[in-house]
């Protein structure tokens, strides 16, 4: 199996390389380094600063060359691979590593020419190592992520589900006391209307979610959808206070268990799905 993975990988990462959307890729770190990095400037930037932009270019990158990857192994070329394979789950796997390949060389590389250029950043070499953990488990998070956004994996409409979820749990986040207020009013119209059509019993019950939810609505979403969107809350704190906590240390290996499901489920929808290869 790992050898049939493996010449997958070859295979697709030959096709990036050797493309106009690979070189593109590659003059974009190059153009982030020049205009955010440039020695010449003069400036040494924080470590903070260096943290964060790297890691957000690795996410950016990893959901860019997902698409790109996902978009030539959903094609017609693909069509001698899947019926050899003895699972198509491997053909997904080996579209994974493919992007975190091309991602991780691209953004290593970048992270450590910045780091032994003249003016580097203010980061001890085991300061920078600590980093890595953070970044690889945030570009795996986003590869996987984006691997629902393509047609190479989305069945029927499982991309917008997954989607319309995350952005549910989002919303939710930034729910207020203005925003539970009025929940809590549409459910009691709600209920009003239910007990105008003669289902008091229901009626009844709505009423009292939208009570429950009026004193204890805001610190429930607070507290649920907030423990969710922990690992990048705490990332975020570690990067700019530059230091990991005990507990913050967890975030990288939550954020890999996120990207576990994620890829479990792409797994199903791309085992079970009628493939339609395009036409390049």
């Amino acid at each position: 199996m790992n050898r049939r993975i493996f010449a997958l990988v070859r295979y697709l990462l030959s096709g990036l390389t050797r493309s106009l959307v690979g070189l593109l890729y590659i003059l974009l770190a190059g153009a982030m380094w020049w205009l955010l990095f440039n020695p010449r400037s003069g400036q040494v930037p924080e470590a903070d600063y260096f943290i964060l932009i790297i890691g957000i270019f690795g996410l950016v990158l990893a959901f860019l060359v997902t698409l790109s990857i996902a978009t030539r192994a959903n094609g017609i070329e693909s069509a001698p691979f899947l019926p050899r394979l003895p699972s198509r789950v491997e053909y997904l796997a080996a579209v994974l590593l493919s992007v975190l390949a091309f991602v991780f060389t691209i953004q290593g590389l970048l992270g450590l020419v910045i780091m032994v250029q003249p003016a580097g950043p203010e980061l001890g070499w085991l300061a920078f190592l600590n980093v890595l953990p953070v970044w690889i488990s945030a570009d795996i998070f986003a590869t996987v992520l984006a691997l629902h956004a393509t047609d190479f994996v989305m069945r029927g409409w499982s991309r917008v589900a997954v989607y319309a979820t995350l952005a549910v749990l989002l919303f939710s986040q930034s729910i207020d006391t203005r925003g539970v207020r009025w929940l809590s009013d549409r459910l009691n119209g709600f209920a009003t209307f239910l007990t105008r059509q003669q289902f008091n019993g229901v009626a009844q019950s709505v009423r009292n979610g939208a009570n429950w939810l009026t004193t204890n609505g805001q610190t429930f979403f607070q507290d649920t959808v907030g423990f969710v969107f922990w690992p990048f809350n705490a990332i975020s704190e570690a990067a700019q206070n530059g230091f990991f906590d005990s507990a913050q240390a967890l975030a990288p290996a939550i954020l890999l268990l996120y990207a576990t499901i994620l890829f479990m489920l792409a797994a199903d929808f791309f085992a079970t799905k009628d493939m339609q290869l395009t036409e390049g």
